[in-house]
């Protein structure tokens, strides 16, 4: 835990590994970090998680975080602004896609009500397609039901994806 006056922040394009970016940076501006033989909290691991998913991307997106680290260790900044993310993404899909059924998933996972799902769902179909992500036709229709039967839908189906 720190102090943060404001110039401490997570980079975009250091996705999938925003946290070593924000220690490195801190270590290579003279902060001090200290790690803690406490167990503050647990990491849940499963197969639909951003390491599983997007493994490939996460180790070269580490691997560049090392080299901007290296950078500012000898020239005291690194070309972070000239990076492009999707020089290093373009062999694991549309990340943006990714992304988006992410956010539907998280969204159906949570207590709003059917209709702003559906609502997302639609607008996820506007840009992508509609028969672009197949799963979200049965999430759609899920959240058509009755609200009382949605609703029960909806928490079998959180109890079995969380």
């Amino acid at each position: 835990m720190f102090r943060n006056d404001g110039d401490i922040f997570y980079r975009k394009k250091a996705m999938h590994c925003e946290d070593r970016d924000l220690w490195m940076r801190m270590i290579s501006g003279g902060k001090k970090l200290v790690v803690s033989s406490k167990i503050v909290l647990y990491y849940r691991v499963h197969g639909g998680s951003l390491s599983s998913t997007n493994s490939k991307t996460q180790k070269a997106l580490i691997d560049q975080v090392i080299r901007w680290h290296k950078q500012r260790l000898k020239t005291g900044k690194d070309d972070y602004d000239s990076f492009e993310v999707a020089s290093l993404v373009k062999n694991e899909g549309d990340v943006e896609k990714k992304n988006q059924q992410r956010k539907i998933k998280s969204i159906f996972l949570s207590d709003l009500p059917s209709n702003e799902v559906s609502t997302a769902i639609k607008s996820y179909w506007q840009q992508r397609g509609f028969f672009s992500w197949k799963l979200s036709i049965f999430l759609y229709l899920i959240c058509s039901a009755p609200q009382s039967l949605s609703t029960m839908i909806r928490e079998k189906i959180r109890k079995n994806w969380e």
